[in-house]
């Protein structure tokens, strides 16, 4: 691989898919709630 990437980059921008399974939406969606730290800045407000 060093031989064919020589001087470029190996990563390239692209897309990532994935399979769950069995699992269904809901559940997914269970588990985002209760283990996915909320976003700071959507509470985020500058007021006049």
């Amino acid at each position: 691989m060093k031989k064919r990437y020589w001087g470029r980059h190996f990563w390239a921008r692209g897309y990532f898919c994935v399979t769950v399974g069995d699992m269904t939406e809901e559940r997914i969606q269970e588990y985002l709630d209760h283990h996915v730290e909320p976003d700071p800045a959507r509470d985020f407000r500058v007021e006049p």
